[in-house]
């Protein structure tokens, strides 16, 4: 049964049984107050067809803006004392360090995840950049015999 803007529809979809208006196979049919639907052994009486549809209506709760200090840093809603450092991209919510869950992985970098949806996060702000190491430094400088080059 569909239930259109003209009332309600009744339509066989090649059912083993078969359906039945008032004892007479149809394949589709608008139905009409007072018909009798047979369905295998089960017969349904048509009281109306008049269907009232209604959407409820949701109060949804809007989010308060996050707060922005004169340095232009934003704090996180979940914990007002820290600063965010992260963003979701998928549900875009700002977070600080303690609500971004890190996934290592073996030889591959940590997958940070949005503690509300476990989709992927991004730094914001400035980006802090890994020290190099002594001998780092030295095979970009000098080339060294004993350290050989990864290739890419």
């Amino acid at each position: 049964m569909i239930l259109t803007a003209e009332g309600v529809l009744l339509r066989d979809c090649d059912s083993t049984n078969g359906t039945f208006l008032d004892d007479k196979p149809v394949k589709e049919a608008k139905l009409r107050p007072g018909q009798a639907v047979r369905l295998g052994d089960v017969t349904i009486v048509v009281e109306t067809t008049d269907a009232r549809i209604a959407i409820p209506e949701i109060d949804r709760q809007v989010d308060s803006p996050p707060v922005v200090l004169p340095d232009g840093t934003i704090l996180c809603r979940r914990h007002p004392h820290a600063r965010a450092t992260h963003r979701c991209t998928h549900c875009h919510e700002i977070l600080c360090d303690a609500c971004v869950h890190r996934m290592r992985r073996q030889g591959g970098r940590t997958l940070k995840l949005c503690g509300l949806c476990s989709h992927a996060c991004e730094s914001i702000g400035p980006v802090k950049r890994k020290r190099k190491s002594l001998i780092t430094m030295l095979n970009e400088t000098i080339k060294l015999p004993f350290l050989k080059k990864k290739k890419d």
